[in-house]
């Protein structure tokens, strides 16, 4: 799998312990909605992120990063993309995905922010007439974690979501 530079375009918070991260790669990346990349923190230290967008024309990579406190896994990736600027990953990985158009009606399941790679895979069903219904059950740990802004969300406006 190929590692890719990315400039950090964008950090912002989604919810107190949610933050979006949009990356701008340097050279195109090539991902189907739904699966994740790898941050390359060092060598033998990669760590994973559920690409949180169906795959766009400007070729930008969004990720939903949960950082509560104490959280050094994921705390880490963010401090080195605020100091920096910019990230090494490598992606798309995992199969995650939908490997044929959705024909029969689809449920896509999702805790916390596990709803990142169920939103990329509704993005890219929803960027088309929907043959069958599609139904998204997602969790979270309080009714707060539901009131995530997706205000920046782009999806067609012929949907009712």
């Amino acid at each position: 799998m190929q590692i890719t530079q990315c400039k950090v375009e964008k950090i912002e918070s989604l919810t107190h312990s949610i933050k979006r991260v949009v990356l701008i790669p340097d050279s195109p990346m090539s991902f189907i909605a739904g699966q994740y990349l790898q941050v390359v923190m060092g060598e033998d230290d990669k760590r994973p992120f559920s690409i949180a967008n169906a795959p766009r024309a400007d070729g930008t990579i969004e990720l939903h990063i949960g950082a509560e406190p104490g959280n050094q896994y994921a705390g880490q990736v963010l401090e080195r993309m605020m100091k920096d600027a910019q990230i090494k990953v490598e992606g798309g990985l995992g199969e995650a995905f939908l490997n044929q158009p959705a024909t029969q009606p689809t449920i896509l399941l999702a805790g916390g922010t596990g709803f990142s790679y169920a939103l990329s895979i509704l993005q890219q069903l929803l960027g088309k007439p929907l043959i069958a219904p599609v139904i998204l059950y997602w969790g979270t740990r309080s009714i707060s974690d539901m009131s995530v802004s997706y205000t920046h969300l782009t999806l067609p406006t012929n949907r009712e979501v």
